[in-house]
C-alpha cells in the first residue's frame, strides 16, 4: 500500500466515526500513538489503555512490547512509500504535547490532526506520517501523585500516604507565605515591568535581522482593547486570592511533570533491580532505540522532531539519549525548556558531523498575548499570562535570565549571542514570532498545536507570517 493509499484508509476510519462503531478508528489511531504512563511503561491507546508487556511466554521469543513497536515501525515505512517515490524521502514527524494533558486529550488531539492528514491524502497531497508521543501530565494526576506517592524522587507508596495532608498543608502554606512576593510580582508585571526587555527584544532582533546568519521574524502586538484592560483592573483582588495556589500547588504538580519525563527514559524499575547493569526500560528510551535500528543512518528519511511547550524538555532529553538519530527539523513551539538548556542540548546536537543539514525552528507567541493570556473570557480570577509566563513568575524559580523559557521571544533573542551565534549552527537556526491579534495565528499557549494552524506544515507557518521562504523580516 503506498503513502497515499494508507492515508487514504486512515480517513475512511476517521470521517465515518460520527457514524460507526470506535474500535476501528483506535485500531487505525494505535499505529501512530506511542502512549507511556507516569510510570515510563507503554500502554495500549485502543480499549483500556492495559500496559504492553515486555515478558514473553514461553521466554525466548519477541515481547507485546517489541511487536508494538514493530508494528509501528512498519506502518511508518508502508506508509510513506508513495513520498520516497515521489520525493525520494519517507517524511516523518515525531510529536510530543505539553504539559497538563491527560491521556485522552493526547489520543483525542491525534484523532483530530489524523482526520485533517487524511483529507489531505484523500485531496491528493503527500502529507508526512505522523507519531504522537502521549504521556500523562494533567495537573489532577500530577499533583495526586505528589500527594500520595513521590517522596524526594521515589516512589514510596504505602505508609507515606499517611503524610498527605502534611504536603497539601505545606504547599498551601508556601503559596500564602510568598504571597507578598507573588502579588507585587504580578503588579510589577500590570505595570509594564517587561516593558524594557521587549525593548531589548526590538534592538537584538533588528541586531540580528541587519546582519543576516540566524532568521529571526519579529511579530507585531497588535493592541489590548478598552474593555480588556478595564477587566484586568476589576479582577485584581480576585487574582490576588488564587496567585498563592497557583505557586503553592502548581509548582509542586510541575517538579511531578518532570519526574514523568524522566521516567520515560529510566523507570524506577531500573534502580531496584538487583543487579549492576540493569538495562534501560523507559518506553520512550526503547522505542528510540528502535528507530535508531529501523532508520539507520537517516539515508531516505526526512525525521522531524516537534514538541509543545513541556514537550520540548522530552525533546531535549531525546537528543542527548539518542544523539545517533538524525533529525533533519527540531521544531520547538512555544519551548517550556530553558535557555540553558537548549544551548547545552541542541547546539552541540547540531555540531555533530552527521547533523551538518539539521534546521531548529522556534514558534512563539507576540509579546502581549503571552502576557495577557487569560484562562475564562468573561471573569480574569487566575494570574494572567500564558502558561510559560506562569512557568517564569510563579512556578519555577529561574536564577539567572538563561534559566527562564526558551518559548518566550523576549527571553531567547536576548540571551548572548554566543549562544546562538555558533559557526554552521546560526545559520540554520529559525526563531518565529505570530503577531497579536491576527485570529488566523496563534494567539494563546494551547493554540499551537490546534489542528486548524497546521502545526505540522512549515509552509502553513511561513504563509501565516506573510514571509516567503528565504525571507528574513524584523521590526525595526
Amino acid at each position: 500500500m503506498n503513502g497515499s493509499g494508507g492515508w487514504g484508509l486512515l480517513a475512511g476510519l476517521c470521517l465515518a466515526a460520527a457514524g460507526c462503531a470506535a474500535v476501528p478508528v483506535d485500531l487505525a489511531l494505535r499505529r501512530h500513538i506511542l502512549m507511556v504512563d507516569s510510570d515510563g511503561e507503554l500502554r495500549d491507546p485502543a480499549g483500556d489503555g492495559e500496559v504492553v508487556p515486555d515478558e514473553t511466554d514461553p521466554p525466548g521469543g519477541a515481547s507485546p512490547r517489541e511487536a508494538y513497536f514493530r508494528e509501528l515501525l512498519e506502518a511508518m515505512t508502508r506508509e510513506t512509500e508513495g513520498s520516497l517515490q515521489a520525493h525520494g524521502r519517507r517524511r516523518v514527524i515525531l510529536y510530543i504535547h505539553g504539559g497538563l494533558n491527560s491521556p485522552d486529550d493526547g489520543i483525542e488531539r491525534a484523532r483530530k490532526v489524523l482526520e485533517e492528514i487524511g483529507k489531505d491524502a484523500a485531496a491528493g497531497r503527500d502529507p508526512p506520517f505522523l507519531v504522537f508521543v502521549n504521556w500523562d501530565s494533567s495537573f489532577v494526576s500530577c499533583y495526586l501523585d505528589h500527594l500520595f506517592t513521590i517522596r524526594q524522587g521515589k516512589d514510596r507508596s504505602g505508609v507515606w500516604v499517611m503524610a498527605a495532608p502534611f504536603y497539601l498543608a505545606a504547599d498551601v502554606l508556601r503559596g500564602a507565605a510568598s504571597a507578598p512576593l507573588l502579588w507585587f510580582r504580578e503588579i510589577e508585571i500590570a505595570l509594564g515591568a517587561e516593558t524594557g526587555e521587549v525593548r531589548d527584544a526590538d534592538r537584538r532582533a533588528a541586531w540580528y535581522g541587519g546582519r543576516g546568519g540566524l532568521e529571526v521574524r519579529r511579530g507585531s502586538d497588535g493592541s489590548a482593547g478598552i474593555l480588556e484592560t478595564i477587566q484586568r483592573v476589576v479582577f485584581v483582588p480576585a487574582r490576588a486570592a488564587t496567585i498563592p495556589f497557583v505557586h503553592g500547588l502548581g509548582a509542586s504538580a510541575w517538579r511531578t511533570m518532570e519526574r514523568r519525563i524522566s521516567m520515560m527514559f529510566h523507570t524506577e524499575k531500573e534502580f531496584t533491580a538487583g543487579q549492576g547493569s540493569a538495562a534501560p526500560r523507559g518506553a520512550l528510551h526503547l522505542f528510540l532505540d528502535g528507530l535508531r535500528s529501523h532508520v539507520g543512518d537517516g539515508e531516505g528519511w526526512e525525521l522531524t522532531l516537534m514538541g509543545h511547550s513541556m514537550g520540548a524538555l522530552v525533546m531535549n532529553q531525546m537528543l542527548r539519549d539518542a544523539p545517533g538519530i538524525h533529525w533533519r527539523r527540531i521544531v520547538y513551539m512555544a519551548s517550556a525548556c530553558t535557555v540553558r538548556d537548549y544551548a547545552d542540548t541542541v547546539v552541540p546536537y547540531m555540531e555533530r558531523p552527521g547533523n551538518a543539514d539539521t534546521q531548529v525552528v522556534h514558534l512563539m507567541l507576540a509579546d502581549r498575548p503571552e502576557r495577557a493570556e487569560k484562562y475564562w473570557d468573561l471573569v480574569d480570577v487566575v494570574p494572567r499570562g500564558s502558561l510559560l509566563t506562569w512557568v517564569d513568575a510563579y512556578l519555577a524559580t529561574p536564577p539567572t535570565r538563561l534559566d527562564r523559557t526558551a518559548g518566550r521571544f523576549v527571553n531567547f533573542i536576548t540571551a548572548p549571542s554566543t549562544i546562538l551565534r555558533r559557526e554552521g549552527v546560526e545559520e540554520r537556526t529559525r526563531v518565529w514570532q505570530f503577531d497579536g491579534g491576527d485570529p488566523d495565528q496563534p494567539q494563546q499557549h494551547g493554540d499551537f498545536d490546534e489542528p486548524r494552524f497546521r502545526f505540522w506544515e512549515e509552509e502553513w507557518w511561513r504563509r501565516a507570517g506573510g514571509v516567503e521562504a528565504g525571507e528574513t523580516a524584523a521590526r525595526e
